[in-house]
């Protein structure tokens, strides 16, 4: 009950292909929008940001009191990091940057320091769950999002000085 009447199966690899599902995020157009487009990028750091932050990240999660909520049914906006001061990073999380999300600027983004291999300590390091290494295709694919994609016309954008 509730399944769809045609799950779409693939005659060869007997994969569902008709299911709503977040893309692969290293699989570049694995979601709806062509490989490496500005809207499949987004989709893909979406979907790991999902998968990794948003169980903590939400407003009934661990972190509820943060305000950054990554669940990928948000807008992108200040709530999801645009130009947000953080709450409770202090200094060892934040290293020294003022925002969770600057765009265009991944080096000054607070979000690109926790997952980066410069964020050694356990107090600075995110996800907290399993992050005893760096997930490299990750990391390098929220640098992109961030520097490439994220600008000026995302809701709350204007609240960075100095963009």
């Amino acid at each position: 009950m509730g399944c769809p009447d045609d799950l779409g199966i693939d005659a060869n690899t007997g994969v569902a292909e008709e299911l709503e599902h977040l893309p692969r995020f290293n699989v570049p157009g694995d979601g709806k929008f062509e490989a490496n487009t500005h809207e499949d990028i987004e989709a893909r750091t979406r979907a790991w940001l999902e998968v990794n932050c948003q169980h903590c990240h939400n407003p009934s999660g661990f972190a509820a009191n943060t305000g950054y909520y990554l669940d990928v049914f948000r807008a992108v906006d200040t709530s999801y990091g645009i130009c947000k001061g953080p709450t409770a990073t202090g200094a060892e999380g934040s290293d020294g940057r003022s925002v969770d999300i600057r765009p265009a600027k991944a080096s000054q983004s607070i979000l690109e320091f926790r997952i980066s291999p410069a964020a050694t300590t356990p107090a600075a390091r995110m996800p907290p769950i399993a992050r005893s290494v760096v997930d490299d295709e990750a990391h390098a694919l929220v640098r992109q999002w961030i520097n490439i994609v994220v600008d000026n016309t995302y809701e709350g954008a204007q609240g960075c000085s100095g963009n």
